[in-house]
């Protein structure tokens, strides 16, 4: 037979008329929080009908956030417990897995509770799935269904599609039980349609179907990484080669056709080769697959075959599955088997990798981002944190956005529950402040002033005629073979205008599929010729290590190439082969990579230093005209060291040169030793370190020389930070050089993220905002002493080490971890740096956050860079006053391969700077109406804050809608709490119930809170005492009362409407009529509701007369008839009992008695009744 797939939409029924089904709050939540509300809106006069309940119309989450939000304003109304109990049964995560199977090209029947742990334990909760057009028209496919529980918790089912007739799904590994067979033997076992031939998901052969594994001989067990996954684990063959052991299935069948699906993953390296075929107990053979690979190195993990087979006879088939092809033994996931003819799909399940546009990049403008997919019908979810995006978290994409500040974007297309790559791009978005840079913007991309990327990569500079030149190589085309060395000029250095491009492949035959790279520039002054340098190498490797040089008449003129070459070719050998050499000897001459050119500013000598291999470093006059190097005169350097990317500079009498470690295009640590004597082989010193580990993640390319106004000097590192991936985005970190040119030891290299020069001058000049966290108290889990996260923070952030990794940090004992520093005061935070460990040669970057915090409670997020990509080093801004401060990583990812690195995790130096005075935010007074003489609130009072700086408080409130709540926030303003509770941002005036209470408020500038609290006491007492007046046989009046608040201050009565006198003491009644009123008066002068009633005149009873004719059973029993008293059920005759509540307003705000009636009205009607009113004394 031939089975057709239906193509079903999977609209659950309860949702098709609610698009707003997610934003309901879910049953269990209503119930306790409509619980909770019910005795608050008893309190507040409100009759709770008995049909109140959860079974009502459902209630809007909105509008419960809304009214929960009051709540926040006023949480002593509703009371603590109950908001605790609400919390403790709040969901946090599905109890188990919800998998579950449905046939082919039918909608599942998806539960509509499933089982999640809350703080409270384990419970039933109602769960509402996405009516998202899922497709399950794919046999043997899993769909991932995404529902929501109580309006708060994502959640997802998976759906296992199976086809009708199916027989076997056996999930391979050896467990009897697994969600996906477990799934599948519920629709289609026994309990179901009864065509499942198997009652466990798999199983050794005996005398029935299962796996063969004489003596363990054939197969082992492969233990499953994710059980919701079949091809995660299962059975893998013994042996390799020609003695590769099949895999074999017995398995009962009828004769007839079957259709066999199997399923595979490589979970080693591959190549995996097999074939699967399925024999007959008659020996006849049915080939499902000749050949099947599956493979790591490919790209090709996992992989499915079917086919259609035709069982000759009823009895026991085999299913083997043998190598084909290799030397790997075949593996197996799972297979099924289903009767008759079905047409299964075994090509991969793809939905595309979105499109992000415009994609990574430098962009000087803010930049409108669209994303698109090329999959039909597939939802992309965007999140712009560096954060994963999946249906679950992220913003669902529906139009273009715009970005002003650098972003990294990722994207995620989902269709039919299966999730594409994720596609990310890194928008390094640097706006040009109007009129061009007034800071050099450190470790930023760089635009020039006709708004494009500068591109002087590897850069020279030079200072002619009253202008700065920089060359470097043009990167844009984010390839290392030659583009062009670009020309920029600047007075400023800080607004840069491109020239042009000094030398490209056209200048030269000799430059075609070549690299020119590290370029200098340097003027002849007797020549009057600007000569230019560079590293050549041929395009495809580094083995030629020749330097190339050209010259013209003007600094951007046409110049001529002379020549590239290796100093001393045809002269000296090396070990070091140069294979462009032709002259048919080993004379190829010292071989020349990573260089630099230096001119003496007190002279007119010249020289070039240049890494000769892997090892030393070598130094070369220049001849007269620059334009060649006097090879005879060379020396060695830095021998055995391994440096390379030199920049010299002369400072006072020495000559300094700075280096960097080899460690190819990931940054190290700078050392720099100094020479009184250039030309002196052995006059260097040992070096010393200089700036961080890895040099603020950058690599030096020359020491910029600017003469002052008044005749001394200032010094630039120019360092690049390369970005391998992307070369064209590569950015510069150019910093100011501190030394005492009397001591070349002192000479330091300090991060500054803005500094700028006086052109008029040459002075340069930076914020010296002071360090704050260093020596401070920090906690943080580190794996041993030696790496405790006081390391962090203890002032040094240097590499000792050559090679691999940082010499001292901090390391956590897992991946995500936090590190926190009290800074001991508050501090106006400025920003902070972080000095990452680094292993050379599997260089990590970290991805975090960090926060801060004024009482190490209350956290604010102040960076996100959970996409940061950058090794080693990031420098963030903080804003906003704190005492607290908190790095947490949430993942540490091998910038080499991609993978997870939490070995390399760790701090080398954790530093926080803050301004220099801290600008504390205004002070706060609380007003408060006038109490009654006794010094009590006998109307619920409200609260105003005001500041007294006369800055208004905002009242526009930015709302954030989540878990069923709702956040609110004021800017600027203050925020306010009582008797010890969380803080809430102050947004009007703030009633307050009833009790004794403490407030306190405090000012705020953008969210940042003062650290100076202003404190009222205040009693409220709004409810009346209720008072109960009796009179008992032997005629003695008693009045009691009781107030739950201030307290009873007195009981009064009152005879025959005479004054009112106090009750200290029950009061004897004489024998005539009376009428009396009672009352109570509390502590805070509210006075109860008069209780009144007539007391009778004392009367004998005369002898009674019997009419004989009477009918005793009609006789008056004693004690009800004429001149009984008329007391309560159980009171003596002739006492009395009159209670009054003298019921006053409750204090429960309108807000809160809205929401009780909001909640109570999902079930039935609202009676509102009036119960009490109040009276002042």
């Amino acid at each position: 037979m031939t089975t057709t797939s239906r193509h079903t939409l999977f609209h659950p029924p309860h949702l098709q008329h609610d698009p707003q089904h997610r934003r309901l709050l879910g049953r269990p939540l209503l119930a306790a929080v409509t619980a909770a509300l019910a005795a608050t809106a008893l309190a507040a006069g409100l009759a709770v009908p008995a049909a109140a309940a959860p079974s009502g119309l459902p209630v809007p989450a909105s509008a419960v956030s809304e009214a929960l939000a009051s709540l926040r304003a006023e949480p002593e109304a509703l009371g603590s417990q109950a908001l605790a109990d609400v919390a403790a049964d709040a969901p946090t995560a599905l109890a188990r897995p919800v998998v579950l199977a449905t046939y082919t090209g039918e909608a599942p029947a998806l539960p509509a509770q499933v089982e999640v742990t809350a703080p409270s334990g384990t419970r039933l909760a109602d769960v509402v799935w996405d009516s998202g057009e899922y497709v399950f028209d794919q046999h043997y496919r899993s769909v991932m269904v995404s529902g929501t529980v109580e309006g708060t918790l994502a959640v997802e089912a998976q759906v296992d599609v199976v086809p009708r007739g199916v027989e076997y799904l056996v999930d391979s590994g050896g467990t009897q039980s697994t969600p996906p067979f477990d799934a599948v033997a519920t629709l289609a076992g026994p309990t179901g349609d009864n065509t499942l031939r198997h009652t466990v998901a798999d199983q050794q052969a005996s005398t029935g179907w299962g796996y063969v594994n004489d003596g363990d001989a054939y197969v082992g067990l492969r233990a499953s990484t994710n059980p919701l996954d079949k091809d995660a684990g299962g059975l893998w063959a013994r042996g390799s080669g020609t003695s590769s052991r099949p895999i074999v299935y017995k398995v009962p069948l009828e004769a007839g056709e079957h259709t066999v699906t199997a399923g595979f993953r490589e979970w080693w390296s591959g190549p995996r080769t097999m074939s699967v075929t399925l024999v007959s107990p008659s020996g006849a053979r049915s080939v499902v697959t000749p050949e099947v690979t599956v493979s790591n190195a490919s790209g090709k993990t996992t992989a499915m075959v079917s086919a259609t087979v035709t069982v000759d006879q009823t009895g026991t088939s085999e299913l083997r599955v043998e190598r084909a092809a290799g030397s790997e033994a075949p593996t197996l996931g799972w297979f099924a088997v289903a009767a008759g003819r079905v047409d299964v799909d075994t090509a991969p399940v793809v939905v595309a990798p979105p499109t992000i546009t415009p994609g990574d990049g430098a962009y000087s403008t803010a930049q409108t981002v669209s994303v698109s997919t090329a999959t039909p019908g597939a939802s992309v979810y965007v999140t712009t944190d560096g954060s994963e995006p999946s249906r679950t978290h992220g913003t669902l994409y529906t139009e273009p956005f715009v970005l002003d500040s650098t972003t990294t974007v990722k994207a995620r297309a989902i269709r039919n529950g299966t999730a594409s790559a994720v596609s990310t791009a890194r928008l390094s978005i640097e706006l040009v402040p109007e009129g061009g840079y007034d800071a050099v913007p450190v470790g930023k991309t760089w635009f020039d002033t006709d708004g494009n990327p500068i591109q002087a990569h590897g850069g020279g500079f030079l200072e002619k005629d009253g202008w700065y030149y920089w060359v470097g190589e043009n990167k844009a085309h984010d390839g290392a073979v030659l583009l062009g060395v670009s020309l920029y000029k600047s007075q400023d250095l800080k607004n840069w205008t491109y020239v042009k491009e000094l030398v490209t492949q056209d200048t030269a035959p000799e430059l075609v599929d070549s690299k020119w790279e590290r370029p200098k520039l340097v003027y002849n002054e007797k020549t009057d010729t600007f000569v230019l340098w560079g590293h050549w190498e041929r395009a495809d490797d580094y083995s030629a290590s020749h330097l190339v040089v050209a010259t013209s008449p003007t600094v951007d003129g046409d110049y001529t190439f002379v020549k590239h070459f290796r100093p001393g070719v045809g002269e000296v050998t090396t070990e070091h082969e140069d294979p462009t050499y032709t002259g048919g000897d080993d004379l190829w001459g010292y071989g020349s990579r990573d260089f630099t050119v230096f001119k003496d500013p007190d002279s007119d000598k010249a020289y070039l230093l240049s890494s000769e291999d892997h090892t030393s470093m070598r130094l070369y006059p220049l001849t007269d005209d620059y334009a060649d190097v006097d090879w005879e005169a060379s020396f060695p350097v830095f021998e055995g060291q391994g440096r390379e990317a030199p920049a010299v500079v002369k400072i006072g009498e020495y000559y300094l040169a700075f280096t960097s470690g080899q460690s190819g295009w990931y940054p190290n640590q700078t050392r720099v030793a100094w020479t009184k004597d250039i030309a002196d082989p052995d006059g260097w010193s040992d070096p010393v370190l200089v700036g961080n580990n890895t040099s603020f993640y950058s690599q030096p390319t020359n020491i910029m020389t600017i003469d002052r106004q008044d005749g001394g000097r200032k010094y630039v590192y120019m360092g690049d930070r390369w970005n391998s991936k992307k070369l064209g985005t590569s950015t510069y970190v150019w910093l100011p050089l501190s030394i005492d040119p009397a001591d070349p030891s002192t000479v330091s290299l300090d991060y500054r993220p803005a500094w700028s020069l006086d052109s008029a001058t040459g002075a340069i000049d930076y914020p010296e905002d002071p360090l704050v966290s260093q020596g401070k108290p920090v906690t943080a889990d580190a794996v041993d002493e030696a790496h405790a996260a006081s390391v962090a923070n203890d002032g040094e952030y240097t590499n000792t080490a050559t090679w691999g990794d940082s010499s001292a940090y901090f390391q956590p004992t897992g991946v995500p971890f936090s590190w926190t520093v009290d800074l001991e005061e508050v501090q106006d935070l400025s920003r902070v740096d972080l000095s990452f460990r680094s292993y050379n040669g599997s260089e990590s970057y970290h991805g975090y956050t960090v926060s801060g915090s004024v009482d190490g409670t209350t956290w604010t997020q102040l960076v996100g860079q959970l996409g940061n990509t950058t090794v080693g080093f990031t420098s963030d801004p903080l804003v906003g006053q704190y005492r607290y401060v908190r790095l947490d990583v949430a993942q540490v990812v091998n910038s080499h391969n991609g993978n997870a690195a939490a070995w390399a995790a760790g701090l080398v130096e954790v530093q926080v700077y803050a301004h220099e005075e801290v600008v504390v935010p205004g002070t706060v007074t609380i007003d408060l109406p006038q109490p009654a003489a006794t010094g009590w609130f006998t109307t619920t009072p409200s609260l105003v804050v005001t500041r007294d700086d006369a800055q208004p408080v905002d009242p526009q409130l930015a709302q954030a809608e989540a878990a069923g709540t709702m956040a609110l926030a004021a800017v600027p303003g203050a925020e306010y709490r009582l008797d010890d509770g969380d803080w809430l941002p102050y947004t009007g005036p703030v009633p307050v119930g009833d009790g004794r209470h403490v407030a306190q408020a405090r000012a705020t500038d953008d969210g940042v809170p003062s650290t100076e609290v202003t404190e009222v006491t205040l009693d409220v007492d709004t409810t009346a005492p209720t008072t109960t007046a009796s009179v008992d046989a032997a005629r003695l009046l008693t009045v009691t009362a009781a107030d739950d608040t201030s307290g009873v201050a007195r009981v009064e009565y009152s005879l025959d409407g005479g004054p009112w006198a106090t009750a200290s003491a029950p009061v004897q009644l004489g024998d005539a009529a009376v009428q009396v009123r009672a009352r109570a008066v509390d502590v805070a002068g509210l006075v109860s509701l008069v209780s009144e009633t007539s007391v009778p005149a004392l009367a004998v009873d005369p002898e009674p007369t019997v009419d004989p004719t009477d009918d005793p059973t009609t006789s008056a029993a004693p004690g009800t008839g004429p001149g009984a008293g008329g007391g309560a059920v159980g009171t003596p005759a002739g006492s009395s009992t009159v209670g009054a509540s003298g019921l006053a307003a409750t204090g429960t705000s309108v807000a809160v008695v809205a929401l009780a009636a909001l909640l109570l009205a999902a079930g039935g009607a609202l009676v509102v009744r009036r119960n009490r009113r109040t009276h002042q004394g």
